[in-house]
């Protein structure tokens, strides 16, 4: 037997076909039908040395004895892959639920996921073939999607941290795939809502073999279409992620006047892309609702805006994503429980601009007109209330404050969290923004050091804060 490294990090350069040859377990998505037993089947002929795992996945949406029947059919051909069985079944799912699938296919591969961690598979195999990349093809154009629809069925794909799905039979058709199950004689099950049309799948597959009897060409030239839109995705990706960089100014934040003048096709991409960092996924983010954001982006209007699982603010002229709490997640039932998606750190600070990004720890210093803080003055440092009124510096006239922080580019939902150096009660300086008159130094004037401390949380002002003064005079 050959050696092989198991710690090596699995990446996207290796093909789908050496990925199984190299791996040490494969976990390989089973339904006891005709595709996935060709693709246990030749799992095993790829990697002789490996352990392989058939796992089939119970929706719990069809009769019991439908599912027995699939589960033995997987049982026999796993006895001829040399393959172990591992069964996973929906908890909750109702023979009466909802059929959508979409949740579905959703609900499949976090089974799938978790059958692989429990395991110690880093690779996910599924029977995917050419056909079911015309089948997608055609759904993903009914659906009005563009290039990113077209060309979404990859060969391989990262199915969690650590663990791939792989499509390595991509380029069979079904007939080939069927030759192998023949070849090798094991039984299969077949679905019996594989020929309902009430499924939009089901609906196209009929379509496309009737097609395919007038055009033999249509399934590989369905394929084609996909590869081409998979490679043209790429470049444009490339080149929304160069346009995003260069308009990025913190790891949550976007110039949104530096996206203006965009094409309306990248610049969606590079606000999906925004929403995809920030909540994790764009699953119910819209073509609607990205639309409305772009326009908004153009015509130089702010405002809150729906996003899927997140929500895009726009203010001062800065784009910012904020991912819905995980709690109002509503996934597959019970079986993702135990997954704890780590909170979106920057997204969620409420630190002062221009502080979180530069400072290494306290204390926050401000330098004042040392002609205008008396030793005896009153420091303290506080958050914006209403009403509040400021004389920025180089102005005589006072302005409100909620008026100025806007005008320097504070985002509407940080304007209430920018920390306040007060001078007997006057705002002396909105800390990592601006310093007010009549505390700004002018020239060579004498100066004092205000160094402020947070006791508790970072950038957020309390009783118990440290505040001292060095002059310099």
């Amino acid at each position: 037997m050959r050696s092989r490294r198991t710690d090596a990090p699995l990446t996207g350069r290796q093909a789908p076909l050496g990925l199984l040859q190299d791996a040490d377990v494969i976990a390989v998505a089973t339904s006891g039908g005709s595709d996935s037993a060709a693709a246990l089947l030749h799992a095993r002929e790829l990697a002789p040395h490996a352990t392989l795992h058939a796992c089939y996945v119970d929706h719990g949406v069809r009769p019991r004895d439908a599912i027995e029947r699939d589960i033995a059919a997987v049982c026999a051909q796993a006895r001829v892959a040399s393959a172990r069985v591992l069964v996973a079944r929906l908890r909750g799912a109702r023979t009466d639920a909802p059929k959508d699938e979409a949740f579905l296919r959703r609900a499949r591969y976090i089974a799938l996921r978790a059958m692989a961690r429990r395991t110690g598979a880093r690779v996910v195999v599924t029977g995917h073939h050419a056909g079911d990349i015309a089948e997608w093809v055609l759904l993903a154009l009914f659906r009005g999607c563009g290039l990113d629809g077209l060309g979404a069925m990859t060969a391989m794909r990262p199915l969690s941290d650590g663990i791939v799905l792989a499509r390595p039979f991509l380029g069979q058709t079904r007939e080939q795939m069927t030759a192998v199950v023949e070849r090798y004689g094991v039984p299969i099950s077949t679905d019996e809502t594989n020929t309902d049309v009430r499924y939009s799948r089901n609906l196209v597959r009929a379509f496309l073999a009737r097609w395919s009897a007038r055009s033999q060409g249509a399934v590989r030239a369905l394929a084609r279409s996909a590869a081409l839109a998979s490679e043209e995705r790429a470049v444009l990706d490339a080149a929304a992620a160069s346009a995003a960089n260069s308009a990025r100014i913190a790891i949550d934040t976007l110039d949104a006047r530096a996206l203006r003048d965009i094409p309306t096709a990248l610049l969606r991409r590079i606000i999906r892309a925004a929403v995809r960092s920030a909540a994790g996924t764009i699953r119910d983010f819209t073509l609607a609702q990205c639309e409305a954001i772009a326009q908004a982006i153009r015509n130089r209007r702010g405002g809150t805006f729906k996003a899927g699982r997140a929500t895009v603010l726009l203010s001062a002229g800065k784009l910012r994503v904020k991912p819905f709490a995980a709690a109002g997640h509503k996934g597959p039932p019970n079986i993702e429980a135990d997954h704890k998606r780590p909170p979106n750190i920057a997204a969620d600070h409420k630190g002062p601009p221009n502080i979180a990004a530069d400072h290494k720890g306290p204390p926050y210093t401000v330098t004042l007109r040392a002609a205008a803080v008396p030793r005896t003055a009153r420091l303290s440092v506080r958050l914006p209330q209403s009403g509040d009124t400021c004389t920025p510096s180089g102005r005589r006239h006072a302005i409100s404050l909620a008026r100025f922080l806007a005008k320097q580019g504070v985002p509407r939902d940080r304007r209430t969290a920018v920390p306040l150096l007060c001078v007997n009660g006057q705002i002396a300086a909105a800390i990592g923004v601006r310093v007010m008159e009549p505390y700004a130094v002018h020239g060579a004037e004498p100066a004092v050091q205000i160094a402020w401390r947070p006791a508790r949380v970072p950038g957020r002002p309390s009783a118990t804060d440290s505040i001292t003064m060095e002059r310099s005079e």
